[in-house]
């Protein structure tokens, strides 16, 4: 990404959906432990057993699965495929550009 990206661009509000699956599957991650943690800790002095911390453990590790399967499965702002994967290789994130077309992530132009 040479140049920053400005709300004309072409790709700018499809860059800024995968910083928000991104920023959310972050959020998720590092909110866990406290979560869980407080709900266990809330759940034993209410009910004097661990059930409600691992309910919200349940909980949380299949919202963590359902936020990480948005931000990989993100979608090429030019082809539409998924940007990081392609056939059995799949970089995900990872992917500095598009398995499909190519098109480098951060690049708000249709043009290489």
């Amino acid at each position: 990404m040479s140049t920053p990206c400005k709300e004309s661009d072409e790709y700018f509000s499809d860059w800024q959906e995968y910083r928000r699956l991104r920023r959310n599957t972050l959020l998720v991650w590092l909110g866990y432990i406290p979560a869980v943690g407080f709900l266990a800790m809330v759940g034993q002095w209410l009910t004097h057993t661990f059930i409600l911390g691992f309910i919200s453990a349940g909980a949380y590790m299949v919202w963590f699965a359902m936020t990480g399967a948005q931000w990989t499965q993100f979608s090429c702002p030019r082809c539409g495929e998924y940007f990081g994967s392609r056939g059995a290789l799949r970089l995900g994130p990872l992917a500095r550009k598009c398995m499909h077309c190519g098109l480098p992530k951060w690049q708000c132009d249709g043009v290489d």
